[in-house]
């Protein structure tokens, strides 16, 4: 099964680094390509989210409590 494709590059800006994320959506029909668009952006939004939080201050955001029901753990 077709499931896509994902590039990462990390590039220095001004001694900062800059992380491009693309995501090429899988063939298939329009409605199969444009659900896995809708169902990885929240996914690559909160992991970039997290990322940052963890690289610039050292904390974890994602929920890892399995007791906390509605939550999203990872």
């Amino acid at each position: 099964e077709d499931t896509g494709h994902v590039e990462v590059k990390w590039t220095e800006d001004g001694g900062e680094v800059k992380l491009e994320l693309t995501q090429a959506s899988p063939s298939g029909s329009l409605d199969d390509r444009i659900s896995c668009q809708f169902d990885c952006y929240g996914g690559w939004t909160m992991l970039q989210i997290n990322l940052k939080a963890w690289l610039e201050h050292g904390v974890d955001i994602r929920e890892t409590n399995p007791e906390h029901k509605g939550a999203i753990n990872v």
